[in-house]
């Protein structure tokens, strides 16, 4: 007997986001709470799926032009990491 799933894909699109969101949420939270657990025992897979999604929102949290170009010098490797670059919250 098919499912509302198996009918409309998206429906399952909308679970895998929740469940995307849900594990955000617990790995960022557990680093939060200060209780020794830091980005270093981020699950591998974790950071595969947040790191291209968090990249993706930098362009439009960088609150200076300045820091659009230092970060775009970082990432293209003719700069060190720029230390006064400044991020919106997201």
């Amino acid at each position: 007997m098919p499912t509302d799933l198996d009918t409309n894909p998206e429906h399952a699109i909308g679970l895998c986001r929740t469940a995307h969101a849900r594990l955000e949420e617990v790995e960022m939270h557990h680093l939060d709470l200060g209780l020794g657990y830091q980005p270093a025992d981020w699950p591998d897979d974790y950071v595969a799926w947040a790191l291209p999604r968090l990249l993706a929102t930098v362009p439009s949290r960088l609150r200076r032009d300045e820091d659009a170009r230092a970060f775009v010098a970082w990432l293209s490797g003719r700069e060190p990491v720029p230390a006064a670059v400044q991020l919106e919250p997201w």
